[in-house]
């Protein structure tokens, strides 16, 4: 909320942090694993590599789903 906003937009402003809703499902994963994983680099405050490592990847998995319907969006082909 604080960062991607309520509505999980993205950030207004001079910020440039990205929008989650509607944000495909497999991306979602593979970036929250390389976080959690400490292999994403993009992340100064290491806000997001401590929050994906207090994630398990079930949560996350659930997380990407929610995020990909939040924008009314379904998983593509290569996803399923």
């Amino acid at each position: 909320v604080d960062c991607h906003r309520i509505d999980a937009r993205g950030e207004d402003g001079d910020s440039e942090l990205p929008a989650l809703d509607g944000m495909p499902y497999d991306y979602f994963v593979e970036t929250m694993l390389s976080f959690k994983d400490g292999l994403r680099y993009n992340d100064p405050d290491g806000v997001m590599g401590n929050i994906a490592t207090a994630l398990s990847e079930k949560e996350i998995a659930s997380l990407a789903e929610y995020y990909l319907a939040l924008g009314q969006r379904k998983r593509m082909a290569a996803e399923e």
